[in-house]
């Protein structure tokens, strides 16, 4: 397999490794976040990000919020605010 090869399968594999198992997130995440958003009726999308950790969206009740996994724990995604 030529270098040009390998760094495409590279490049690939990098992006494709950033994925969280879904059903282990709403387990780990679900109480935290019924609790930040106030909602028992929360919903999980995972947001992935080209060379960049993923992130998951809760959203419920006209509500929504973002998590990251820093060393293990789950921690909200604090943007700063972006004026038009």
């Amino acid at each position: 397999m030529g270098p040009a090869r390998l760094a495409v399968v590279a490049v690939v594999l990098a992006l494709s490794g950033c994925s969280f198992d879904m059903a282990a997130v709403r387990t780990e995440l679900g109480p935290r976040a019924v609790s930040d958003l106030g909602c028992k009726a929360v919903e999980f999308e995972e947001l992935k990000q080209m060379l960049a950790p993923s992130n998951v969206r809760v959203t419920g009740c006209g509500k929504k919020t973002e998590y990251t996994l820093v060393q293990g724990r789950w921690t909200p995604v604090r943007r700063a605010l972006q004026t038009p």
